[in-house]
């Protein structure tokens, strides 16, 4: 009998897509749709929410407690005192009372400034996920 385990990879993309799975039914519960579809392929839950963000392999930044401005089964895009490069890595706790909640990474896309500071919107980065001829995650 040939018993195959999983391999770290596959429970790390298996954790991170419940994580965001769970996430997701809790801001659509809590949140409002959005109805402007013009330029996105996937509708986006509007909802302020708490999130922990952190740095990776950054010492220039210290954790930071950003809201929620949106998100999307591809990403997330938060309201955030600072300016974040684009292209930086970040690790967001998406439910950030848990404790034990998980980190999950997403790289940042843009940074646009507004009246709170900035809106910096990132998208998911799954390890070892199946990815489309764009490089994007075709489902979480």
């Amino acid at each position: 009998m040939n018993i195959t385990t999983p391999t770290t990879e596959s429970v790390c993309e298996a954790t991170l897509r419940r994580e965001i799975g769970r996430f997701l039914r809790a801001t659509r519960m809590r949140g409002e749709l959005d109805t402007d579809r013009r330029r996105r392929g996937r509708r986006r839950c509007h909802r302020s929410w708490p999130l922990l963000v952190s740095f990776e392999n950054s010492y220039d930044y210290s954790d930071m407690c950003v809201a929620l401005h949106n998100a999307s089964p591809l990403g997330i895009a938060f309201l955030c005192p600072r300016q974040i490069p684009v292209g930086t890595t970040v690790l967001i706790r998406l439910f950030w009372h848990d404790e034990f909640g998980v980190f999950v990474p997403a790289v940042v896309r843009h940074a646009s400034p507004n009246h709170h500071g900035f809106i910096i919107g990132c998208v998911f980065v799954i390890p070892s996920a199946r990815r489309t001829r764009r490089g994007r995650v075709p489902y979480l």
